[in-house]
């Protein structure tokens, strides 16, 4: 239990981290197709992430809104 709690503790670091290197690369290097490429592949987890989000904020409700975490869930899954 400790290390999934590292884990979710040092996430968004590593997150944000990701995003400030993937930024740096591209300003000096912006022809790259790799840092392209990069950069996409972390805009589509980042938009994975956000999209956990509502799901996360139906869930502490009463539990009634079931079909919109499984919705929101496996549109998330699928990315």
């Amino acid at each position: 239990m400790f290390v999934i709690n590292v884990f979710m503790i040092l996430a968004p670091f590593a997150w944000g981290t990701s995003w400030w290197f993937g930024l740096k690369a591209i300003a000096q290097e912006p022809n790259s197709w790799r840092n392209r490429m990069s950069l996409i592949s972390l805009g589509v987890v980042t938009i994975a992430g956000l999209l956990w989000l509502p799901a996360v904020l139906y869930a502490t409700h009463d539990g009634q809104h079931v079909r919109t975490i499984e919705l929101w869930s496996g549109i998330a899954w699928s990315l």
